[in-house]
């Protein structure tokens, strides 16, 4: 597995840097999810971006949904590449899907969802919850 990680900002490695001795990984990181983790979480949470929980609700047979499948993840797949997409899923049991977003406004968010071919072949309903993040689990266990 190939990891890039490209560090463009000196307050993000060293806030990163910060969490690393707090977890008393700076002797060796043995713990190469951990690290991964803490720099995910450090770059969503530095800017205090608005963030959009999506839930997706399929409206028609699960048959209509299977023939677009291949449409949609391609449709994933270009949002994560563009940094849009956080992570996504399917639903339990098979009625939709969740997606976290991060975009500038709602606008972007349902101007983004157009593209989706659930949206263009009217598949399925988008339910945008807008929310900004604060505290994750991690981070805030670090205090103690």
């Amino acid at each position: 597995m190939d990891l890039k990680i490209t560090v463009k900002n000196t307050t993000f490695f060293a806030n990163t840097f910060k969490i690393i001795t707090k977890l008393g990984l700076v002797a060796g990181i043995n713990n190469l999810s951990t690290f991964v983790n803490i720099l995910i979480i450090n770059h969503l949470l530095k800017d205090r971006q608005t963030m959009y929980l999506i839930l997706v609700q399929y409206i028609r047979p699960l048959a209509a949904i299977d023939h677009y499948i291949e449409a949609h993840n391609a449709f994933l797949e270009k949002q994560y590449r563009e940094g849009r997409f956080i992570l996504s899923g399917g639903r339990k049991p098979r009625t939709g899907g969740i997606i976290l977003c991060k975009a500038s406004s709602r606008r972007e968010v349902e101007a983004i969802l157009a593209e989706d071919p659930f949206d263009k072949f009217q598949l399925a309903v988008y339910d945008i919850i807008e929310f900004e993040p604060n505290t994750y689990a991690e981070l805030a266990n670090l205090n103690s």
